[in-house]
């Protein structure tokens, strides 16, 4: 229906659907805000340096994790060396001639322990084991293993027999000493092959790499 002249037109209601356009703003409106907002600008974005606490604690994080995993990987490489070291100088022992002389038979035990004594002095330091003898030998030997490997007859001949008189030594040799366990340097050879496997590389096998030879020196 069209509206009587004079009067002012409503505005029709939108058809169902439809939405009607937003109204422009006032003249003076639109001036102000222009006026108003002329001089803002968007922020700059943060700077890359210096970097937030967060990011500084994170690398400090990072920087300590990497050096004590460098020391880790070392030592794990040294334990190694010297446990190929150790195993490469006692096969020749294991795979040497059974001694027919007290002389040879001493020279023999000597140079087992003294294998023994660089393996220890360099896994565990000179401090530790330079003025160790005798029973206090053994029972290091004993407890770095983590159990009683020279803690019998044949252990402690690499302590005792360093002091017997030759005439003894060949009765052992001969197998006719009734008062001492016979003589098994085979066995020998396996608890020091065993105590070199437990501390020079603790989490190797101590049941590997048994030097060849060294379960055929009998007594």
């Amino acid at each position: 229906m069209n509206g009587s002249p004079g009067t002012t037109a409503l505005p029709s209601h939108p058809a169902p659907g439809q939405t009607l356009p937003p109204a422009p703003l006032p003249t003076d409106l639109q001036a102000i805000l222009t006026t108003e907002l002329r001089g803002v600008h968007e922020p700059p974005p943060p700077p890359f340096w210096p970097p937030a606490p967060g990011w500084w604690i994170l690398l400090l994080a990072i920087l300590v994790a990497g050096v004590l995993t460098v020391r880790t990987v070392q030592k794990q490489r040294r334990k190694r060396r010297l446990l190929v070291a150790a195993r490469s100088a006692l096969t020749p022992l294991a795979n040497a001639p059974h001694p027919e002389t007290p002389q040879a038979l001493r020279h023999h035990l000597n140079e087992l322990n003294a294998l023994l004594r660089r393996v220890a002095m360099a896994r565990f330091g000179r401090e530790q084991v330079a003025g160790l003898q005798g029973e206090a030998w053994v029972q290091f030997l004993d407890r770095t293993a983590g159990q009683k490997i020279f803690s019998n007859n044949q252990g402690t001949t690499l302590i005792t027999l360093h002091h017997m008189p030759d005439d003894r030594l060949q009765t052992m040799l001969n197998g006719d000493d009734p008062a001492n366990t016979p003589l098994d340097l085979g066995t020998l050879h396996i608890m020091v092959h065993d105590w070199i496997e437990r501390t020079a590389l603790p989490s190797a096998n101590a049941s590997s790499s048994t030097p060849s030879g060294a379960r055929h020196h009998g007594g």
